[in-house]
């Protein structure tokens, strides 16, 4: 593989697919459209209301959130400060992500953008094969997820170290939900989409 280019690998369902860059390999899949209810109506989500149906068209997503390893792949540095490779790419603007979405375009010659709010909902509830929860696999947060007030007062979204001491299934697995305990229904995760 050649230090300036990228290579896209479809899966034999065609529809998901293998992003190398630089040696570096992030799967996208392929989340069949359809229509659910977005948003919340807690006292903790007030910016979530209405609940309100959203129909969307297929599209792929990334697999995991991007890792370091990509970042620097496409960008040449990374400016993490929790430092290793298969971890999310942390400490950057949204200026930061749209110039390294500008070269992985340029590397790929395919339309990557940032998942709207609505695709990236959807995906994270498990797509068409969603139980209805309200988190991914359960209605009870402290099931699925870690955050500050379950983790002994770490505030989880901070140190992505904790990740890796808690128990979880896989340690390579960067979940869509923040700090997901389990996969959601549909494997599916975060960052970029493809449509």
């Amino acid at each position: 593989l050649s230090s300036s280019k990228a290579v896209v690998e479809s899966p034999a369902d065609g529809k998901s697919f293998v992003l190398k860059v630089k040696g570096i390999e992030y799967p996208m899949i392929f989340v069949e459209g359809g229509t659910f209810m977005m948003g919340a109506e807690n006292r903790y989500a007030s910016n979530e209301k209405p609940i309100h149906e959203v129909k969307l068209d297929s599209y792929t997503i990334g697999k995991y959130e991007v890792t370091q390893d990509l970042w620097e792949a496409v960008m040449g540095s990374n400016p993490s400060e929790f430092k290793d490779p298969s971890r999310p790419v942390e400490i950057v603007s949204w200026n930061d992500c749209q110039e390294f979405i500008r070269k992985l375009n340029s590397l790929t010659g395919k339309n990557f953008k940032l998942p709207t709010e609505a695709q990236w909902e959807y995906a994270a509830r498990g797509g068409v094969k969603s139980k209805g929860y309200i988190y991914p696999g359960s209605d009870n947060i402290e099931e699925v997820a870690w955050y500050i007030y379950n983790s002994n007062g770490v505030d989880v979204t901070l140190q992505p170290s904790i990740l890796l001491n808690k128990n979880i299934s896989r340690k390579d697995i960067r979940e869509m939900f923040i700090n997901n305990k389990e996969k959601n229904n549909s494997n599916e995760f975060n960052c970029l989409n493809n449509t």
